[in-house]
């Protein structure tokens, strides 16, 4: 019994015969190419790390979600700008200072009360929706003009270790009067209470290394490479040589199905 072997033939009859196998075929192929579109976009751009969602964009809004509140009319006190001693480099829990610019602005105020202002206040961790109970101690000067705020920010430094870090404010010694002030949700009409607005940057965003991204474009190149594979396999037996004996049993039985049907 002769076999012919005709690649084009087989592949155009199995094309005309078979549509579901033809709809498989081309889906996975194109889910091929998106994976390899996806690891080239990967390998050329840098992107957000999806493991780390508490960045300092995270820190800022938490903390534009409270109304900084004054505790009385006469809350006003002399803050110095503190840097870290010898004392807090040798303690059990290293702490962190930093004194910071970040997109925090005063988004509404309560009557008599000048838009530069210095704030001064604490937060919870569980206030920030960060783990733990430690305290931040939180200094925000709005005296600068523009979108920006000085921060001063005091907490452990496994807590600040975030990066990246927003850029430096310009270090003063310069004694300055602030409001001390507490963090509330909940205010009362007699308070005087400060709005704050946070913008996001984007570059405060952490993002992959580039030894993440490489892992991640070679898993999509190896799961691409499957999947070409797959298509290859299909359409090597698609087009394997039959049997005239057997093509002929096959087109008979494609003339026969509608029959059936009906």
């Amino acid at each position: 019994m002769m076999v012919f072997w005709q690649p084009i033939t087989n592949l155009r009859e199995y094309v005309t015969n078979k549509p579901p196998g033809v709809t498989f075929f081309f889906c996975l192929l194109a889910l091929a190419l998106s994976f390899i579109c996806l690891s080239v976009y990967s390998y050329t751009h840098t992107l957000p790390n999806p493991d780390v969602a508490k960045d300092w964009n995270h820190l800022l809004t938490s903390i534009a979600q409270h109304q900084l509140c004054e505790k009385n009319h006469t809350s006003f006190t002399t803050i110095v700008p503190e840097f870290p001693n010898e004392e807090q480099k040798t303690m059990e829990v290293p702490v962190a200072f930093l004194h910071v610019q970040v997109p925090l602005i005063l988004a509404a105020k309560s009557k008599d009360i000048s838009e530069s202002v210095i704030l001064h206040t604490s937060f919870t961790s569980s206030q920030l929706q960060l783990e733990g109970n430690e305290t931040y101690i939180v200094t925000i000067d709005f005296t600068a003009n523009g979108s920006n705020s000085c921060l001063t920010i005091t907490a452990p430094s496994h807590l600040l270790s975030i990066s990246p870090v927003p850029p430096a404010c310009p270090q003063t010694t310069n004694i300055k009067e602030a409001v001390y002030t507490e963090a509330r949700r909940v205010i009362t009409p007699a308070q005087r209470c400060y709005s704050l607005l946070s913008m996001y940057d984007p570059t405060l965003q952490v993002m992959l290394t580039k030894e993440d991204q490489l892992v991640a474009v070679r898993h999509l190149v190896e799961v691409a490479v499957v999947l070409l594979g797959v298509c290859l396999i299909l359409c090597l037996s698609v087009s394997l040589p039959h049997s005239p004996s057997q093509r002929h049993r096959l087109t008979e039985q494609d003339l026969q199905d509608p029959l059936i049907d009906n």
